[in-house]
């Protein structure tokens, strides 16, 4: 069995490496070796560029002239970066071909064209970037734009992959037969893939979290997508999407940042003496937006705590396991259980001494410890302040708790947004799960993934989750198939050390990685199969369906 490779799609990110361990029946799984953004660059023609800024790139299709370009004028990964950095930036425009537009992803509109060319150009690289060769650079700048003409992993003649794909999330997570036969023709014909097959998101992502039922909840750029698994196959019947994502929080975030003084006059004084040295004509708007992408982006995803619905208390826990208890609080069953003698003496001794000196010191100890407590509360109110730097200004920009409100669209019903709708995440959920039959109810209550982007934020889905409570019985006892009585949110398993502590974004990475073995020995296709079947092969055999 030739060496699999996953590769994991997710709109504007891709996470992708070898499994060279579950290939040799090994059970331990390596980490990603690759995190890229799924995009491409294309230099702007003579005619175009003088109108057409490297600010307005982020587009989601290409010109009509430009999907006749060779494959070699496409710039991905650091060849992009690269370009981006130098002083040509704004000749270059920038696609992400496999993020749906927002028509697509709020109204479920199918997209008129797909940039099959442009999603080529960057599962090319990304699967030489996760082969073993180094890559080798080349010492002409003009020759190291053309990615295609060398490569820095096992050249596609040379190809011996087994490649296994998680395509990006889409509306119900149905992908149509027409994507899986382009994706199934772009790993036989241009990566020269020894085999192929296909895993859904939703079963990848609880495999990784080891679970073959449950709900997966997929926070996008503008939608969130709601599935439900039974018996590790999709229940594309009673899924559902709810037309809230991470550009609402973005645009929820700057408009809260732009209310603030403090904020506002250190952007504003920003803006002026950069417009004095460069005649920039950087706006307020722009620079505002900007500070809440660098904010939700930022890698120190635990800068930001979601705050947990009214009235819910989050769970302490130690480095033991076990819940921490409050200082000065003497447990007193615990101490009985383990049988502490000395202890139980000194409460004896303690319960006969009287007199005024006792009450007086205990009062005193009382005081102090309050008068802590508030000093300590304080100290954390002002010290809950990060700073964030702003490229376009060259700026460093401190922000206080208002960040901790970013993804306040997700779970709070707001009005007069420009994007977003008043349904929530969780009101989603409980609707999504009254066209499942009951008997699989608390079962799928009792497995919820959260993935995307912002599932990097770990207080998240514990935030989104805590407003199901109106959901649920209030009395646990009661015992019903309709109504579920407690739900469950499953993070990454500690016994793989790479992925210890991770956030659940990777789990489709670890689920594939999992599940590659299974997949290869039965679950997919070989260009025996698709010399004989075409692209259509991929009916025949996808993965866990």
């Amino acid at each position: 069995m030739s060496v699999p490779s996953m590769l994991v799609i997710d709109g504007r990110h891709i996470i992708a490496g070898r499994d060279l361990k579950t290939a040799s029946n090994s059970s331990g799984v390596p980490a990603p070796s690759v995190t890229a953004a799924a995009r491409y660059g294309l230099r702007k023609s003579a005619d175009v560029s003088g109108h057409l800024g490297g600010t307005a790139s982020n587009q989601s299709q290409p010109e009509e002239n430009d999907e006749q370009r060779p494959l070699s004028d496409y710039l991905v990964g650091s060849f992009l970066e690269d370009a981006l950095s130098k002083d040509d930036a704004n000749t270059i425009s920038i696609y992400w071909p496999f993020e749906e537009t927002p028509d697509v992803q709020r109204k479920g509109k199918q997209a008129e064209t797909t940039d099959w060319r442009g999603r080529e150009a960057i599962l090319y690289v990304c699967l030489n970037m996760i082969g073993e060769a180094k890559f080798i650079r080349l010492l002409s700048s003009r020759r190291r734009r053309h990615l295609f003409t060398y490569q820095f992993g096992q050249p596609p003649r040379e190809n011996t992959t087994s490649l296994i794909l998680v395509p990006p999330p889409t509306r119900s997570f149905v992908n149509t037969n027409a994507g899986l036969a382009n994706y199934t023709q772009i790993a036989f014909e241009a990566l020269n893939c020894a085999t192929f097959s296909v895993m859904p998101w939703p079963v990848a992502s609880l495999f990784g979290v080891g679970s073959g039922t449950g709900m997966v909840v997929h926070i996008g750029g503008y939608s969130t997508e709601i599935a439900v698994v039974v018996d590790s196959t999709v229940r594309t019947d009673v899924g559902g999407c709810v037309n809230i994502g991470k550009e609402d929080c973005i645009l929820h975030l700057a408009d809260l940042l732009s209310k603030d003084d403090a904020i506002r006059n250190q952007i504003t004084a920003g803006i002026r003496e950069s417009s004095s040295e460069t005649s920039s004509h950087t706006t307020a708007d722009s620079v505002f937006r900007e500070l809440a992408c660098g904010i939700l982006d930022d890698e120190d995803r635990g800068k930001i705590i979601i705050p947990l619905a009214s009235g819910q208390k989050a769970a302490i826990v130690g480095e033991d396991g076990e819940e921490e208890e409050e200082e000065g609080v003497l447990n007193v069953a615990k101490i009985l259980v383990t049988g502490d003698t000395k202890t139980i003496q000194q409460l004896k001794e303690n319960k006969n001494k009287k007199g005024a000196a006792a009450n007086a010191a205990a009062l005193a100890a009382a005081e102090k410890a309050a008068s802590d407590r508030a000093a300590q509360a304080a100290a954390e109110k002002a010290a809950d302040v990060q700073t964030y730097h702003v490229a376009s200004l060259h700026l460093d920009v401190k922000v206080g708790p208002l960040r901790h409100r970013a993804c306040e669209p997700l779970y709070r019903a707001l009005d007069g947004m420009e994007y977003g709708s008043s349904r929530t995440v969780q009101e989603g959920m409980a609707l999504v799960m009254k066209n499942l039959e009951p008997a699989y109810r608390q079962a799928v209550w009792e497995s919820i993934v959260v993935t995307g982007d912002l599932a990097r934020i770990p207080s998240l889905p514990h935030a989104i989750t805590s407003y199901l409570n109106m959901f649920l019985l209030s009395n646990p006892d009661r015992e019903t198939e309709e109504q579920p009585n407690h739900y469950r949110i499953l993070k990454m398993p500690e016994y793989y050390p790479e992925f210890k502590n991770s956030s659940t974004n990777v789990a489709p990475f670890l689920g594939a990685s999992i599940a590659a073995k299974a997949i290869l020995n039965g679950h997919s296709i070989s260009k025996a199969d698709y010399n004989q079947h075409g692209p259509a092969a991929i009916y025949l055999a996808t993965a866990l369906e």
